[in-house]
């Protein structure tokens, strides 16, 4: 619709108006339809004598008298509101009257509505951001001169631009682009600026819009930022105090910290009683110290962008400054592929911190206080290692694990690192082991390790690998390439040749402004001299000493750090080991001159030294010299660090590494020192992994499952029966039949006393309905969630945002359930790490999908119910884990009033509810970082499940006719949700030895104790398992027969 019709339909509104006030009044009175002139008198006598017409005109003059009242008072209410910029009353009984007289003012309006200029495609979107925002708060802010910007670079960068500088907005019942305008961009003149943004959406039919339909808006009102709210028909200052700060009579903090807010209309908050939708209020928590004055920053030319809490209160923001002087969150180019090993998340996360080398904090840019900078962006390839080391210790750790115990929570102190790890390295450990597997292949078509092909570098794409070679030579397929440059495809399939890694001592290095990760092999580098900013460089060693630790290419590397990082020592034997002096230096460069004419290629022992070189400078240098002049390889290298620049070796200064031998210029990997404590407490704890009991989740029943052992009492003699039990016979027959020992049979099946039983089982009536609505699948008339498996959910509402966000969307419905006194949009924004305007949208998203009833929006202050609304919960939702923990009680509640038959039904349903590893979710960053650390729930599921599964098949397997099929269908499902369970694994090599197949349970046995993910040799049985293999070696004397 182009300017000119847009204004002729406008004024056509303006004239329909006017004629509708004036004219239907003065129609009516040249009818003479005037009620005011009647003689009411004789209307009641003329009702009784036949009618002439004279009371019908007037019965019908009335009418029309009263419809023209009716829809004038819509027409002046919406008036008023307009010219007073403030809400429209609303006026009991004139909704439809205020409805139609919304949308014709609306088309009115057009008339006067001026057509902004367009903005050239391609220029930059910061341009035009400062005069959207001068309107919006009349405070002085600080202003950057922004540095030219070359046409290429505004170019490339500008659908980027674009996507930041817009919003969603979801069409409600009775909007217009005009009131969208006017309530969440304060202007509404700025219809237009949407009209253009949905032209795709709206094509030229401007004031057609239905409700439901998302829009696109200019960002900087369209979405309030962490911290503010925006006021939604029906709100009141207590109860938007309650639901984001947790106290409803903190609403004097928001007032006093939204005073200086300018609202639509130019409006400002002056009267506690008085606010409107659309309204923009400071939600900060503890806003009552953030609201205090600042002294005036005086800004120079080039500095810094604005500070956030100037960019809060207005959101432009200032030009961000050329790459020359923040190369480390200077974003990819279009055209260059980004690194695998760093996600989407990770990169934008890391890209948030203005020094990646600093400690975690609060950052007012993006990035969660928890996150750990050193292991994201360039540190992404040290955080896939340490998760890959991490997840194999920890479940060599579980091996050790008894039934009826669980994980040992992290200590506080690691819990930031360990949570970094999760979510940096494990999406990246499988393009890790990747480019192992891809390197490995380089030496597969040589047999002698001298003819390797010399790697000098290697940088990793989104979607190859490429070496740089000291001399050229000719690669096997998939490489391709000449000279000195080969490279090969990430999807490549490579296969695990199981030789040793011919590049142990390859170590990342730092991550270029293209994305890709560069890496240098140290057996490689002339000069292993670091010089530079002392702190970056022992940051730049100890990254490279703790990556050589957990690297999958460098198992046989043995690391000494000599004169810093004694925070590394506890990494383990054999790993890193700190020296304080310099004799250790002393000792291999002796060693080394001694055999300086040996013709050996493949040393069995090979040292990385990494040497502080402030008091120990000569020894250093004669260990380098002894390398450089050694006639094969050493296998040692050493990396000085301190030195004085040299021109040919690394050069790592305000957060740049240089190498000048391949003109590399990346922002460094560095670990500073408590950071490198935290890393190597988590290792440690991974390997002791400790194990507890599960904590108590309600009065009646632990985080498993199952009932709180204090409730419940000891079994009789292991050889005498034990009645009311899941397991009934004694003990000492399930140990001879299952792989369980006695003690197990305790734990898994202990007496529960009558009241006890009584008691769980008077808790939860509706089990039995809520499952038969369960099995109904998609028919199921409740929502259900799914995280035994595959996280998911179900609901009947159509909402497009839901089913495009499935496992964010079961993410949030999950915390609600684990919360059932109700969290507040504080503590989910906590939680989730977002602003408080995204829980609202989201809450209202989730209510949308799964119904009103079952996520209940807050009452009106006014309302009785108001003090006692425990704030966002779940009213009838179906969660697969509540179901399972639910069936687990009960079978042991049933155990002892109905039979363990009963008991062991409800073990079995339990199990068919498991589909998979509990929580498999594949979106990136930090989903369910909340689960893993608030309480370490994920410690639970899976030890709950194995439990389970142990109880259903000792069972099985004690019956007079064993029941092979179903003892070995429940620990299958048991090693879905666990691959790494001992317990499980053993079980199923005792079913196998039921059913005969001897060979089958031999070859579990021995997979067990092999396969957990690492090159390391099998380790030795726990106690628990050399008693289950003493008990059947005893029960089964002599040879058996393999089949």
């Amino acid at each position: 619709m182009n300017p000119t019709t847009q204004r002729l339909q406008g004024t056509l509104a303006v004239a329909a108006v006017l004629a509708f006030l004036v004219g239907v009044p003065t129609i009516l009175v040249k009818a003479g339809m005037t009620p005011w002139t009647t003689d009411w008198g004789t209307v009641w006598d003329r009702l009784s004598l036949p009618d002439n017409g004279t009371l019908l005109v007037t019965l019908l003059g009335l009418v029309a008298w009263a419809g023209w009242a009716y829809l004038t008072v819509g027409l002046i209410a919406d008036l008023f509101g307009r010219v007073q910029g403030a809400r429209v009353p609303r006026v009991r009984g004139f909704g439809l009257s205020q409805g139609v007289a919304r949308r014709v003012i609306d088309v009115a309006a057009l008339a006067f509505a001026a057509v902004p200029t367009l903005t050239a495609f391609g220029a930059p979107a910061q341009a035009t951001a400062p005069a959207v925002v001068a309107s919006l708060d009349p405070t002085p802010v600080p202003t950057t001169v922004p540095a030219p910007v070359p046409a290429s670079v505004a170019t490339s960068s500008a659908p980027a631009a674009a996507a930041a500088t817009t919003a969603s907005y979801t069409v409600r019942r009775g909007d217009s682009l005009w009131r969208i305008a006017e309530q969440q961009l304060g202007d509404p003149h700025r219809w237009t600026e949407i009209h253009e943004l949905n032209r795709a959406l709206l094509g030229d039919q401007p004031d057609l819009i239905a409700a439901g339909t998302v829009l696109q808006l200019p960002a900087p009102a369209a979405v309030a930022p962490a911290g503010d709210y925006i006021v939604e028909p029906g709100d009141t200052l207590s109860q938007i105090a309650k639901d984001e700060l947790g106290d409803p009579n903190a609403y004097p903090q928001i007032v006093e910290a939204s005073k200086s807010i300018i609202q639509p209309g130019g409006q400002h908050l002056t009267d506690p009683n008085l606010i409107y939708p659309g309204w923009t209020l400071d939600v900060t928590p503890d806003v009552a110290t953030s609201a205090t004055a600042a002294p005036a920053t005086v800004v120079e030319p080039a500095a810094t962008p604005t500070p956030p809490d100037t960019a809060r209160k207005s959101p432009a923001t200032a030009p961000t400054p050329p790459a020359e002087t923040s190369p480390s969150v200077q974003e990819p180019r279009p055209d260059t592929p980004t690194a695998p090993l760093v996600s989407t998340e990770a990169r934008r996360l890391y890209e948030a911190s203005p020094d990646a080398s600093q400690t975690a904090s609060d950052d007012p840019e993006g990035r969660p206080s928890w996150l750990v900078p050193a292991l994201i962006g360039p540190g992404t390839i040290l955080a896939a290692g340490l998760f890959l080391t991490v997840r194999s210790r920890r479940r060599n750790g579980l091996r050790h694990r008894v039934p009826g115990q669980v994980p040992g929570p992290l200590p506080t102190e690691i819990a930031d690192v360990a949570e970094t790890v999760r979510i940096t390295g494990q999406p990246n450990s499988a393009s890790l082991r990747t480019v192992h597997l891809a390197l490995t292949s380089l030496a597969a078509a040589y047999l002698d390790p001298c003819a390797y092909p010399p790697v000098h570098a290697v940088d990793v794409t989104d979607t190859h690998v490429r070496v740089h070679l000291l001399d050229p030579t000719d690669l096997p397929s998939p490489w391709v390439g000449s000279g000195t440059t080969w490279r090969a495809p990430l999807d490549a399939d490579f296969p695990d040749l199981g030789i040793v890694p011919p590049y142990p001592m390859l170590v990342s290095v730092g991550q270029a402004d293209d994305g890709a990760l560069w890496l240098l092999n140290l057996e490689q580098i002339t000069d292993t001299s670091v010089s530079g900013d002392i702190d970056a460089v022992q940051a730049f060693g100890r990254n490279v000493a703790t990556e050589l630790a957990v690297s999958p290419w460098s198992r046989t590397v043995q690391v000494d750090v000599i004169g810093f990082a004694p925070e590394l020592d506890g990494f383990g034997p054999g790993r890193i080991t700190h020296h304080a002096d310099d004799a250790e230096v002393q000792d291999l460069a002796a060693r080394v001159e001694g055999e300086r004419s040996a013709e050996d290629w493949d040393p069995e022992i090979l040292r990385a030294v990494i040497v502080d070189t402030h008091d120990c400078r000569a020894s250093a240098a004669r260990l380098s010299d002894a390398i450089r002049a050694h006639a094969s390889r050493p296998g040692v290298v050493c990396l000085r660090l301190g030195e004085t620049p040299s021109g040919t070796g690394l050069e790592v200064v305000s957060g740049r590494l240089r190498y000048a031998a391949l003109d590399l210029d990346v922002t460094a990997v560095g670990l500073p020192a408590q950071e490198a404590a935290a890393v190597t407490a988590l290792v440690h704890h991974a390997q002791l992994t400790p194990t507890t009991s599960a904590p108590a989740r309600t009065g009646l029943t632990d985080t498993t499952g199952a009932i709180i052992g204090t409730l419940t009492l000891p079994r009789p003699a292991t050889n005498e029966p034990a009645p009311g039990t899941l397991l009934p016979e004694p003990a000492e027959r399930y140990a001879d039949g299952a792989a369980v020992t006695v003690d197990d049979v305790a734990v898994l099946a202990p007496v529960i006393p009558d009241k006890v039983a009584s008691d769980v089982l008077d808790a939860d009536p509706n089990l039995d309905r809520d499952l038969a609505m369960w099995k109904r699948g998609k028919d199921c008339p409740w929502p259900t969630v799914t995280i035994l498996g595959e996280v998911g959910l179900r609901g009947h509402g159509p909402d497009a945002e839901v089913a495009s966000r499935r496992g964010h969307y079961a993410e949030l419905a999950t915390y609600l359930w684990l919360h059932p006194k109700g969290a507040t949009s504080a503590k989910l924004a906590e939680a989730f790490g977002c602003s408080l305007a995204r829980v609202r949208a989201d809450m209202t998203h989730l209510r949308t999908h799964f119904g009103k009833r079952h996520v209940p929006k807050g009452p009106a202050r006014n309302d009785p119910a108001y003090a006692d609304w425990p704030g966002y919960h779940l009213v009838d939702v179906l969660v697969d884990r509540d179901l399972f923990d639910r069936l687990r009680a009960r079978a042991q509640a049933r155990g002892a009033t109905d039979g363990a038959d009963a008991g062991i039904h409800d073990l079995i349903t339990a199990l068919d509810l498991v589909h998979g590893q509990p929580l498999t979710d594949d979106r990136p960053g930090n989903a369910w970082h909340w689960y893993y650390t608030e309480v370490s729930y994920d410690r639970y599921d899976a030890a709950g499940i194995v439990d389970v599964a142990l109880t259903v098949q000792a069972h099985a397997l004690a019956r007079p006719e064993p029941d092979t099929a179903l003892a070995r269908r429940v620990l299958e499902i048991a090693l879905t949700a666990s691959p790494y369970s001992e317990e499980a694994w053993q079980a199923l090599a005792n079913v196998a030895d039921a059913e005969g197949n001897h060979a089958e349970a031999d070859q579990l046995r021995s997979d067990n104790r092999r396969d957990r993910g690492d090159d390391e040799a099998p380790l030795d049985p726990p106690v628990r398992t050399r008693q289950i293999a003493a008990r059947r070696r005893k029960a089964t004397p002599g040879p058996r027969t393999r089949n």
